[in-house]
């Protein structure tokens, strides 16, 4: 507010010079003219000043408590100035400027806050530094958007997401610092490798408990089993009658041929031979793969499987070398000879063979008087 007084006196010189009309007799100037005695007079002028007092108003300006002169103005007056951060508006009050509050705009927003008095609330997300100014956010590493609630876009990281991932088999990429998050089954910065052999898992941390050659898979541990084998951990051969990967092949050996759980080849018994083990062994040849010789005489035969010898009728013997015992015939010698006065039996058939003076198929009749057989 501004408030006015009268001032004092001020004198002021006269426009312009004032006569004051009288005259003043020099007596030092006057001079005898003639000899009459007359006087010669003269009249001399000075210019005089007069001081005439006049008086004048002045209206005279002064500010109110709280307010300092500046130039014709009053400007209300803060301490420190508002410390060049806001406009003194009124005595000891600063309109602060965005991001400073305080009655003399001493301190900054306090966190979460932004503007004019501070009375605006940040909206930024995940660490990120929010202008007191403007509320403007300044993203942390990999966040982005006004507000920084959404991570970097897939591919990318880094501050404002500038930078482009490299990394390989399904890794992920930290959106912050772009590192790679491997996948089970991979290792490396870019997850470039492959867990080594017999190891798998998250950074390649597990062993590989697979059996007789099998694999498992970098990913999940999972056994890939070699031919001829299953189970979880490849510890069983494949069931009787299948063979191959995954015992998917069904085999087809016979003769009781037994099958490789590998390749399906058969396993030919004693006495077969063949790739399914079809055919038995020729004639005089016995045993595994058929490689044995057989030693039966007198027309035995050896069987393939063993080489035993299976003689024919009227011999005995391990390889078929004796002939029947006296009474006994047939196949093994198994049978008894029914022949009678002293006949002689065939080791072969059991037949016969009558002595003298008998005849019969057992020789148990007599020959006719005047009659007789002989045999040879």
């Amino acid at each position: 507010m501004k408030q006015t007084k009268e001032a004092g006196l001020f004198l002021t010189p006269p426009a312009s010079p004032i006569s004051l009309g009288f005259s003043i007799i020099d007596i030092s100037e006057l001079s005898l003219i003639d000899t009459n005695c007359r006087l010669d007079s003269r009249t001399r002028y000075y210019t005089e000043y007069k001081i005439e007092p006049e008086v004048k108003r002045k209206t005279v300006y002064y500010c109110c408590s709280g307010y300092t002169q500046q130039g014709r103005s009053c400007e209300p007056y803060c301490k420190g100035s508002c410390n060049g951060r806001g406009t003194c508006t009124k005595p000891d009050y600063c309109d602060c400027l965005a991001g400073w509050t305080g009655s003399a705009c001493t301190y900054e927003c306090s966190a979460g806050k932004y503007g004019k008095q501070c009375s605006s609330t940040c909206s930024c997300k995940n660490g990120a530094k929010c202008d007191k100014t403007n509320g403007n956010c300044d993203c942390t590493p990999g966040w982005r958007n006004s507000d920084c609630g959404t991570p970097c876009a897939e591919g990318t990281y880094g501050t404002k997401c500038a930078q482009r991932c490299d990394c390989r088999n399904g890794g992920k990429c930290n959106p912050v610092n772009g590192t790679c998050d491997c996948p089970s089954g991979f290792k490396g910065n870019k997850c470039e490798d492959v867990c080594p052999y017999n190891t798998w898992g998250k950074g390649c941390s597990q062993r590989c408990t697979c059996m007789n050659g099998g694999k498992c898979l970098p990913a999940t541990g999972q056994c890939e089993c070699s031919p001829g084998w299953s189970d979880s951990n490849c510890g069983a051969r494949c069931a009787e009658g299948t063979y191959g990967s995954k015992c998917a092949q069904q085999c087809n050996c016979r003769n009781e041929g037994k099958c490789d759980h590998v390749n399906g080849s058969c396993d030919c018994p004693s006495g077969f031979k063949g790739d399914k083990c079809e055919d038995a062994c020729p004639s005089g040849t016995w045993g595994k793969g058929c490689s044995q010789q057989c030693n039966c005489l007198n027309g035995g035969k050896c069987l393939p499987a063993t080489g035993q010898c299976e003689c024919s009728p009227g011999w005995k013997g391990t390889n078929c070398e004796k002939s029947c015992d006296a009474g006994t015939y047939g196949l093994n010698c198994t049978k008894s000879c029914d022949c009678t006065n002293g006949a002689f039996c065939n080791p072969v058939d059991g037949s016969c063979n009558c002595t003298s003076g008998f005849k019969g198929l057992k020789c148990d009749e007599v020959c006719s008087s005047g009659t007789w057989v002989f045999i040879t």
